[in-house]
């Protein structure tokens, strides 16, 4: 796996502008290679609001990125197909409001 995979901060944002989804993308992938990850105490309440927050299923948004690999584009692009396109903008607010304080 490319050290650059593990380089991002938990508040890096791609096209949704979603911070720490970039982070819980990293850390799925690195798993997904077999590295253990040191993860703070409270990444799986993280995890689960990234999550609920997107309307995303656990069990789907997990088998996804195991069997697909999907680069962080491509896992975007899998949330929005989700959702049938864009987020509404209030939606994103929250959630950005929710990860960075």
């Amino acid at each position: 796996m490319p050290d650059s995979l593990l380089s991002s901060s938990p508040t890096q944002a791609g096209q949704l502008g979603l911070p720490y989804l970039h982070h819980y993308w990293q850390q799925a992938m690195a798993r997904r290679q077999g590295q253990l990850i040191e993860r703070p105490a409270d990444s799986w309440r993280l995890d689960n609001l990234l999550l609920s927050g997107l309307g995303l299923a656990l069990e789907e948004t997990t088998q996804y990125l195991f069997q697909h690999a999907p680069s962080f584009e491509e896992f975007e692009n899998w949330i929005l197909a989700r959702h049938h396109g864009p987020l509404p903008p209030l939606h994103l607010e929250r959630l950005r409001c929710l990860f960075s304080g």
